[in-house]
């Protein structure tokens, strides 16, 4: 699942749900969604809730 997220996350400028890892990994929903909150603790991200009720984890990308 690493890789699809990292691709997910270079794709969407840092952006990320979890209906997008879910649907690109063909894993569960509660699967994915305790990966992605590992994945948040680890690197610090942050939570962006659309207007739309859209939730969005945000990850900082650092290009060197």
């Amino acid at each position: 699942m690493n890789i699809i997220f990292y691709q997910l996350i270079q794709e969407n400028n840092g952006y990320i749900t979890a209906l997008d890892l879910a649907i690109n990994s063909q894993l569960s929903g509660k699967i994915v969604q305790e990966f992605l909150d590992e994945q948040a603790k680890e690197f610090g991200a942050e939570l962006e809730i659309t207007q739309e009720g859209v939730y969005y984890i945000i990850f900082l990308l650092l290009y060197l």
